[in-house]
């Protein structure tokens, strides 16, 4: 059974921002479940609103508001009108209905400070976490500010020169670094790891330094295998333990170079490596090559957790009922994350991505080299960063998220201009304000978006029950589950942790949610489907069991894990299978398929096991997440 599927790069790292915050204690909710900000109180102002839903690209809500009579030509405090922010966001369609509406569409715009203050503060209410922002324009600094609280115990304000830790931004520090190492001659794309990191077990195949830098390593992510193997929870989790974790993996998820998943294991290698070179840490090595050079003064890897940083924001998420709490972070782990800085700094950095000091230049231009497949496929991700078009113009960007920090730096580089982002409260879109912030300051130099280029507004289709019966059944990538259900007239889409989403069906096999596209491919053998975005994935359909009711007693036992040094239990109670994974506890399991089941429960949502049997259909183990574990006795 094959096919592909492909997920929006938000969803692909929702796994792994999970892992993290299991990682972290567990004690706080994850980011995608809180409402989106905590915004300001709400205030009955229809021209807020309408402004509002213009930012946003609601066309309905336009309609509604200006039906009941909201002017369009109202402004904000800033002076800002709704045509404006349509403007702004490139939405051209409303732009063109507001206009219809009597909208000034020759008033003169509030200065692009202004517009962005007001945009930002909309989105962080007084007294809340918030975020800091710089933007660089033809090589130097043009914006600079911060909005909401670093640290919530003493009021202390956010300001340009606060330190966040800023997760995941981090990877184009450490390709760098890499990159440089290439220039240099002591280090090759096409080197096999194990050159330089010789207890790494192969896999059955090389891993190439190419390989960890493009995502396409095949390798398990960190995080997954840390929370698995239940590593140290609650307490501190350092870079030798991480690699400790890795040395011990014998299998890889797919042959190098055959497909792209995200993977935060690489870029620990990664950091290692230059580690090993350079024969100094990889703090100093970055200190000397990067920071010090660009001037990045406030810029560290932090390898001690309880070290003091001066000037640092405290990260935060929003509670339940009201209110923050502390999201706290526990690794000494660098590389893939562990990056702290400011976006001062951050500005010093995207300002020598348009004017290189010496030595720079040729690092940086390999970095932005899109990667592709061994298929020659390319998959939209260069050395530590994303490229992209972007309402007509290249893009390249990476953003991160650890507890409750948020970041994001993006860079058009035909346009001159970038954005550095850095926040502190979990439920920041973190991406969208550092885009808006950049259109805000580009205008009319990014082509507007036309409605109907968007898949959500193509006309909907009603299909027969027979024709939707065809698409529904259980999909799966590596231990990711995907339900596809028919309701009613309807298809339903379940994934990750998520409620079920309607599908709007558009023919050909095509349907959608939102901007993204859901292309099912080898119908009449049923076995795949497709999404289609800005990446693409292979789902498999799951084979499901012809027993009305599977038996269960043949499941319980004991399993061990060489790999995680760990063990887990299946028991049978009151009919249904329970896992009981050490250091975890016990939790429920549904059957999904032939010899498939999944958890339960919400908390363990991306939990899936396949029982495996030999020639005689006795169970003599299973994996959990792709890891194996044999069946064995326990005393």
């Amino acid at each position: 059974m094959s096919g592909r599927i492909t997920f929006h790069k938000g969803r692909r790292l929702g796994l792994v921002i999970w892992c993290v915050w299991w990682i972290c204690g567990g004690a706080y909710p994850l980011a995608w479940t809180e409402e989106k900000v905590a915004a300001a109180p709400p205030r009955a102002d229809p021209a807020r609103d309408l402004i509002q839903a213009a930012f946003e690209g609601n066309s309905q809500k336009v309609s509604l508001l200006l039906s009941n009579g909201v002017d369009a030509k109202g402004r904000t405090g800033a002076g800002m009108t709704a045509w404006q922010a349509a403007k702004v966001k490139g939405h051209a369609d409303i732009m063109d209905l507001l206009a219809k509406a009597g909208a000034d569409i020759h008033a003169a715009p509030p200065k692009a400070e202004a517009m962005l203050d007001w945009y930002v503060k909309e989105k962080v209410g007084p007294g809340s976490p918030g975020l800091a922002l710089a933007v660089v324009r033809d090589g130097h600094l043009a914006f600079k500010q911060g909005w909401g609280l670093a640290n919530l115990e003493y009021d202390v304000p956010i300001t340009p020169a606060t330190v966040f830790h800023v997760a995941s931004v981090t990877k184009q520090f450490t390709a760098y670094a890499v990159a440089r190492l290439i220039q240099q001659g002591k280090l090759s794309l096409e080197d096999d790891i194990r050159k330089y990191l010789p207890e790494m077990h192969d896999g059955g195949a090389k891993i190439t330094v190419r390989c960890l830098l493009a995502h396409t390593s095949g390798l398990r992510d960190q995080w997954m295998l840390l929370v698995l193997a239940r590593k140290n929870h609650g307490g501190v989790v350092s870079q030798a333990e991480v690699m400790k974790l890795l040395e011990r993996q014998r299998e890889l998820l797919f042959p190098p170079g055959e497909a792209f998943l995200y993977c935060n294991s690489g870029y620990t290698l990664l950091s290692e490596i230059v580690a090993r070179i350079s024969r100094r840490s990889f703090g100093d090595s970055t200190r000397e090559e990067i920071f010090e050079p660009l001037g990045m003064t406030n810029s560290h890897f932090h390898t001690d957790s309880q070290a003091v940083v001066k000037n640092m924001a405290y990260s935060y998420y929003l509670a339940p009922g009201g209110g923050y709490r502390k999201a706290l972070l526990n690794y000494e782990t660098v590389g893939a994350t562990g990056l702290y800085t400011t976006v001062e700094d951050l500005a010093q950095w995207l300002a020598n991505l348009q004017r290189p000091k010496p030595g720079f230049a040729a690092p940086l231009a390999l970095m932005q080299e899109p990667g592709q497949l061994n298929s020659g496929e390319k998959t939209g991700y260069g050395m530590g960063l994303f490229i992209e078009d972007y309402r007509g113009a290249r893009l390249i960007q990476h953003g991160g998220a650890d507890g409750g920090y948020r970041s994001f730096v993006l860079w058009f580089p035909g346009l001159r201009l970038g954005v550095a982002l850095a926040g502190n409260l979990g439920s920041l879109d973190a991406r969208e304000m550092a885009l808006t912030a950049a259109e805000i300051y580009l205008g009319d130099e990014l082509q507007p978006i036309r409605s109907a280029s968007l898949v959500s507004e193509r006309p909907s289709l009603n299909l027969p029950a027979p024709e939707l019966d065809r698409y529904a059944g259980q999909y799966e990538l590596y231990w990711r589950l995907t339900e596809i259900s028919r309701v009613g007239d309807h298809l339903e889409i379940r994934e990750d942790n998520d409620p079920p989403a309607a599908l709007a069906a558009h023919g050909n096999h095509r349907f959608s949610l939102g901007k993204r596209e859901f292309v099912f491919q080898d119908l009449e053998s049923g076995k795949a489907l497709k999404f289609t975005d800005d990446w693409k994935e292979n789902f498999q359909r799951i084979r499901v069991s012809e027993e009305a009711q599977p038996d269960l007693c043949v499941y319980p036992g004991d399993y061990w894990s060489g790999e995680l040094e760990t063990y887990l239990r299946i028991h049978l109670r009151a009919g249904q299978l329970v896992l009981e994974l050490h250091r975890h506890g016990e939790f429920p399991l549904r059957y999904v398929g032939w010899n498939i089941f999944a958890s339960a429960t919400g908390q363990y949502w991306w939990f899936e096991l396949k029982f495996q049997r030999d020639s005689k259909e006795t169970v003599t183990g299973l994996r959990l997440n792709s890891l194996l574990f044999k069946r064995c006795q326990l005393e």
